[in-house]
């Protein structure tokens, strides 16, 4: 799962927190790291002695998974004494996702190695069970939107959200002076498929197809399923010659992935459009690459037409 971001009003709540804690707690700094795929991102911080800024790599507090305290509370995040920052002594638990994965830690720190008070254990637990609530909420509201904008069959874009994103990049396309193609897919003789091996296979053979897109678009363009058998690739700043390579590229990835169709044979007409003066609107440019689907359909199968 794709968590994700954490915005900026959440963010100032968890200041307010962070802020809480050291007011309760005798020490000079409290901090909340993220957790990336090697060092941890300082993202908030509070206290006058906090040598970190926010957004500087703390290499130095990478987080180690320590055993769960006797209280059973969830596992520390410790590190023994770090001589560069100028403290002795640091104490943290993570922040998870739902799911389990970290998202990060909130730690104290002093400048002096002591112990944790009980009361202190207790404030900062307290506080990461508030943040992984704002966690879940989020989480939860990803979901219902992924729900919301995804085919329930392929698990790709449906065609509302296909729709809004169009109109969107036809706005900021026309805005900027960038380019703008729109390829109409359509899978070759799926309704034979249907009939002759069942609506099951048919159904296996519309996720193959929708994984394909999914597994050939970059980041920023967008695969959906728009109806029946018909899907769409939106790609923006790309002119007509390079979307026709990414049409063609899918044909590649098919006929690799042979082993997984569960369908021989399986091919596809495309028709693309690319953004013109003479589109008055996102509809237009969609009109333009469906009529170029259907040349393509006409003149046989997996036949591309612009």
């Amino acid at each position: 799962m794709v968590h994700p971001e954490i915005e900026r009003p959440q963010l100032q709540d968890w200041q307010d927190v962070l802020d809480l804690v050291l007011d309760i707690c005798p020490i000079p700094a409290a901090l909340i790291l993220h957790q990336g795929e090697e060092d941890a991102e300082v993202i908030l911080a509070a206290g006058k002695e906090v040598s970190l800024q926010i957004g500087q790599v703390a290499g130095g507090l990478a987080a180690v998974l320590d055993n769960p305290s006797p209280e059973g509370e969830a596992p520390e995040w410790s590190l023994c004494r770090d001589r560069g920052l100028g403290f002795d002594f640091f104490y943290g638990i993570p922040i998870r996702w739902p799911d389990g994965i970290p998202y990060g830690l909130i730690c104290i720190l002093d400048r002096e190695a002591r112990s944790i008070s009980g009361r202190e254990r207790r404030l900062i637990s307290q506080s990461v069970r508030y943040m992984e609530a704002g966690l879940a909420l989020l989480a939860a509201r990803q979901a219902l939107i992924e729900a919301t904008n995804q085919d329930g069959l392929t698990k790709i874009a449906n065609r509302e959200y296909f729709v809004s994103r169009l109109q969107g990049e036809f706005s900021r396309a026309r805005r900027y002076g960038q380019p703008l193609c729109l390829a109409a897919l359509d899978i070759d003789g799926l309704k034979g498929i249907n009939i002759e091996r069942g609506h099951d296979v048919g159904d296996l053979a519309l996720r193959f197809f929708a994984s394909v897109l999914a597994e050939s678009i970059r980041k920023g363009d967008l695969a959906a399923r728009t109806s029946g058998g018909q899907f769409a690739l939106l790609s923006p700043s790309v002119k007509v010659e390079q979307a026709a390579q990414f049409v063609e590229r899918i044909r590649q990835l098919i006929e690799q992935r042979v082993g997984d169709c569960p369908v021989s044979g399986l091919s596809f007409s495309a028709g693309i459009a690319e953004l013109g003066m003479s589109d008055k609107s996102a509809l237009t440019l969609l009109k333009r690459a469906d009529n170029a689907l259907f040349t393509a359909k006409g003149r046989g199968q997996g036949q591309t037409c612009y």
